[in-house]
């Protein structure tokens, strides 16, 4: 199956979006309609994607020109809604499996995200195999890459994403007899390939991976409902946790022995609704518009958060770096609770309409928040602010000297001249610097010598430089490191260059169209 992820650039003063589809490495990069093999498609593809990177670099240029100040840019939201293909609104839990799929559970399916399109799992009455329900309340990824799904009418399905089957398990007389009447509020696959199922009121029990269960607490006597879970987790330890009505409760799977922790620990409130585990293993306690940091340790409370503007149950992420998220804001422990948007004008207006129902930083850094009616807010926290600085010359003649620290008067007179729209300048494998442009002749900069040295055309017919002048255009590197570039003025060819010849060899274009076995 072809994979392909997203990449986008926001250039948030004029509102300008590019964006760029590169599949995986070795694969076709099907944006640009090609129908090359490797290694001519590959050229081709790397060829073009360089193009349009320097496309995207000059917009940068042209935006970024005559700026005075620097400044720092708060993400932009992008939105996933039913008109993008998500089946409904309601998005209450997201994860990223192991290959880097994006799930979504809806009360109208469970949508797999590859970065393009949805591919939507229903309920089929025709089916065995297919989901028990369609509205989806919780999805966790096992060690196996299994899904364990469950659904808004008391059912958990295990979910295989490659063969698309799923397989309910709550069909099972031993589940039945384990949840009783009562309803399902979470599950949880620990690091052994077992299952830990809480409900409402009949407790918790663990669904082993050989299809039985054991370790049943806290099973409903007597009608008393003294018991209530809110949630449940199995923390690095493979300790279970669990939010409830009186307290936080720990559970040793190994000796059975139950320990509570109440407001004489530190608690703002007995009832705990939500539980996250930290990267460092302390856990944060969701409470109605405040959270806890709590330490597994010692037992004890050590900072109570109030989080303004946000009285409802918070929900929490965090990062590949240890980075927390709670609802809208980042949390460290160095700087606190902070908005993501300090002045709130770049806020998205659905958070004033919307609450957030769940939290996800996949690998690459992107913040996803699911909301209870209107889809999903993507934030791309990578971005960084950019620092701009005033041209005392133009860009060419600012960045060679400023930030390479090459003297002005060794830039070619030529180079320093040119608009900086026209300027092409490239890295080989061997960190050598070439810069050229449509009115001028390549340049490659001997950092030894501190010179430019113009390069000859070497191997290039004359048929392919008019007047006898020896333009490229474009300039990019391929896999290898070698570099190619755009033959002007007329762009009928491509050359790739040999470093240890110094010689060209030309590609003319269009580039000829190979039949695919």
């Amino acid at each position: 199956m072809e994979r392909k992820a997203n990449f986008y650039i926001y250039l948030s003063r004029n509102k300008i979006i590019f964006k760029l589809l590169k599949a995986a490495k070795g694969r076709y990069l099907p944006v640009y309609n090609s129908l090359y093999p490797s290694p001519i498609g590959q050229i081709h593809d790397q060829f073009m994607l360089r193009l349009s990177r320097w496309f995207v670099f000059l917009l940068i240029i042209g935006l970024l020109a005559g700026s005075k100040q620097a400044g720092a840019a708060s993400p932009e939201p992008e939105y996933l809604t039913v008109r993008n293909g998500l089946p409904q609104g309601f998005v209450n839990s997201i994860i990223q499996d192991h290959s880097g799929f994006i799930w979504l559970a809806t009360r109208d399916g469970l949508c797999r995200y590859d970065g393009i399109r949805f591919r939507i799992y229903t309920h089929d009455p025709q089916q065995t195999q297919s989901l028990s329900f369609s509205s989806i309340y919780e999805i966790r990824e096992d060690r196996r890459g299994k899904l364990w799904i469950r659904t808004e009418n008391n059912h958990i399905d295990y979910f295989d994403p490659v063969t698309e089957l799923s397989n309910r398990i709550s069909n099972t007389p031993a589940f039945k007899r384990a949840i009783g009447r009562d309803q399902l509020v979470g599950i949880m696959p620990d690091q052994a390939g077992n299952v830990w199922v809480a409900t409402y009121t009949n407790g918790f029990f663990r669904l082993n991976a050989n299809g039985t269960i054991s370790h049943r607490q806290w099973a409903m006597q007597n009608d008393s409902t003294y018991h209530v879970i809110h949630s449940l987790l199995v923390d690095q330890n493979n300790q279970l946790w669990l939010a409830t009505q009186y307290g936080l409760v720990r559970y040793n799977p190994g000796s059975k022995k139950l320990d509570s922790f109440l407001e004489a620990q530190g608690l703002p409130q007995n009832e705990v609704y939500r539980i996250h585990e930290r990267k460092n293993g302390g856990l944060m306690l969701g409470f109605p518009g405040q959270f806890a940091l709590f330490n597994p340790v010692n037992g004890q409370v050590r900072q109570v958060v109030s989080i303004p503007n946000e009285p409802g149950l918070p929900v929490f992420a965090t990062d590949q770096k240890g980075v927390d998220y709670v609802n809208q804001n980042r949390f460290t422990d160095q700087h606190g609770l902070a908005s993501l948007w300090p002045d709130r004008t770049a806020e998205s207006p659905k958070l004033a309409r919307y609450s957030a129902l769940s939290l996800l930083v996949d690998r690459s850094n992107v913040l996803w928040i699911g909301l209870n009616g209107d889809g999903v807010i993507k934030y791309d926290l990578n971005k960084r602010p950019f620092q701009t600085w005033p041209y005392t010359s133009n860009f060419q003649t600012d960045w060679l000297s400023q930030q390479l620290g090459i003297a002005k008067d060794a830039i070619p007179v030529d180079i320093r001249q040119q608009s900086p729209s026209g300027i092409r300048y490239q890295f080989d494998r061997r960190k050598k610097l070439w810069i050229s442009s449509r009115q001028t002749v390549p340049y490659l900069y001997d950092p030894l010598q501190r010179t430019f040295l113009s390069v000859q055309p070497k191997g290039i017919e004359s048929r392919w430089l008019p007047d006898g002048e020896f333009r490229l255009t474009t300039l990019a590197t391929g896999a290898q490191g070698e570099l190619w570039g755009l033959l002007g003025p007329s762009n009928q060819a491509i050359v790739r260059h040999n470093p240890d010849l110094g010689t060209f060899t030309t590609f003319p274009l269009p580039l000829p169209p190979i039949t695919l076995m």
